[in-house]
């Protein structure tokens, strides 16, 4: 691909991709661990490596903390508006020829990912409100990338926003434990039928979809 600028002022042949921090995966018997059991060793770990609470510390206000509904949302809405489809990249590793709108939805879809991996990573910390914080925040970036579908990434992705709203709101429900999935969905669709009715269908279908056979 030739090297240019393109509308926006970016650099063509060479995408330009925001990243936020991607957090590291649990690995070993970490992962099946409840928050109450990790707390355990956290602490365990922490009194037999006390220099480590400088840093412990500084992740737990990090979680606790977390950004705003609005500020998410925004970020969401700055990546999905980052990039023309002359930074992406339309070719396959074997040189076959990838679809605009299919190249569209794989960029699209992998900027978001990062702040889906976020929402899952306090979820999984048992940090459920902080987590729905996100969730909601995703969900009101991809609606407000809707009055953006004709330019950019998402002229090429048009049901895009909607699609992926769905796949973020069943990501979140599972990633609740499974006996407060129910409990979980309930409360984030109270906010998003207030917030996004035009997509409240579909998203409580999403919630549905996502929860045990004996809790639907």
């Amino acid at each position: 691909m030739a090297k240019g600028t393109n509308r926006a002022g970016v650099a063509t042949g060479e995408p330009r991709r925001k990243r936020v921090p991607r957090a590291r995966g649990l690995t070993g018997g970490l992962d099946s661990l409840t928050p109450e059991a990790l707390a355990t060793v956290a602490r365990h770990l922490l009194s037999q490596r006390p220099e480590l609470l400088g840093v412990a510390e500084a992740i737990a206000v990090e979680l606790y903390s977390g950004p705003s509904i609005e500020s998410v949302a925004s970020d969401v809405l700055g990546v999905l508006t980052l990039l023309d489809i002359q930074d992406v990249e339309t070719t396959d590793p074997l040189g076959g020829y990838v679809e605009h709108g299919e190249a569209a939805c794989e960029a699209l879809r992998e900027h978001v990912s990062e702040f889906v991996d976020d929402m899952k990573r306090r979820m999984s910390a048992g940090l459920t409100e902080a987590g729905e914080t996100i969730c909601r925040g995703i969900v009101q970036g991809l609606w407000q990338a809707t009055e953006h579908d004709d330019k950019w990434l998402l002229a090429w992705a048009p049901d895009f926003p909607a699609d992926e709203a769905e796949n973020v709101v069943e990501q979140f429900v599972r990633s609740a434990r499974r006996e407060e999935r129910a409990a979980a969905g309930h409360r984030l669709m109270r906010h998003l039928d207030d917030e996004i009715p035009d997509w409240a269908c579909r998203l409580q279908r999403a919630v549905e979809r996502s929860l045990p056979r004996d809790r639907r």
